[in-house]
């Protein structure tokens, strides 16, 4: 299976959904890996996101997630600079979150409480 991922504020191509679409014109059966944090690179305020979904949601394979602190850091050691509002872009739950931050680095600990914040966060979000 083949997958595009979006991109970041870095880039200059693939950071809205219709660049994928055209890329999807040429590859009818590939897919889209969501990676919420190059969406936030580009719309802090995560508005988008529902744009996104709408477009190419049938397409979504999976997620990419983490926080933005430095390169690809854990959500819990960016606790208060609003950056959990990348986690509000999940919105398939059925689908999986693959996780590129460093949360390993601090070891089971602190991999755990990465996990258990993730989880959290999204549970709140479904009530």
């Amino acid at each position: 299976m083949l997958a595009f991922e979006n991109m970041s504020s870095k880039n200059t191509y693939g950071i809205y959904p219709e660049d994928l679409q055209k890329i999807f014109k040429q590859c009818p059966k590939a897919r889209w890996a969501c990676d919420l944090n190059h969406i936030y690179t580009n719309d802090k305020t995560m508005s988008t996101v529902q744009r996104w979904h709408e477009l190419l949601g049938e397409r979504l394979t999976h997620y990419h997630i983490s926080s933005f602190g430095g390169f690809h850091d854990s959500f819990i050691n960016t606790l208060g600079s609003g950056e959990e509002i990348i986690l509000s872009g999940v919105l398939d739950l059925s689908k999986p979150l693959i996780h590129e931050g460093h949360a390993a680095d601090g070891g089971m600990p602190h991999l755990a409480a990465e996990r258990d914040f993730i989880l959290k966060y999204l549970a709140q979000r479904k009530k």
